[in-house]
């Protein structure tokens, strides 16, 4: 009888081998999953853009327009300039490559 308890209080303390329902990745990066609106679509010169990923992502940078990062949201906003836009976004590790077509509307 207390070897079942012993079993049952170790069960307890050490979690019985139930694993934690989420694990970061060792290096701490986490994936892009969407973007709103979609890669290759047209949009305005003053645009935002949304970048959904699996976990916040850190040292978030882009190659044009203004970050603001809420959790797993990524909000890029222009003004964009010129009639392509290829938008290059960067984050502790991950970076992804994104075009635009760009209308000055």
């Amino acid at each position: 009888m207390s070897l079942f308890i012993a079993s049952l209080a170790m069960c307890i303390l050490v979690g019985c081998g139930r694993e934690d329902a989420y694990v970061e990745n060792e290096d701490g990066a986490v994936a892009f999953l969407s973007a709103i609106p979609p890669n290759g679509s047209s949009i305005t010169s003053s645009a935002s853009i949304v970048l959904l990923f699996n976990g916040q992502p850190e040292n978030v940078a882009s190659s044009a327009g203004t970050l603001t990062v809420i959790g797993n949201v990524v909000t890029i906003t222009g003004p964009f300039v010129g009639d392509l836009l290829l938008l290059v976004v960067t984050w502790r590790g991950g970076t992804i490559t994104l075009v635009y077509f760009v209308s000055g509307v």
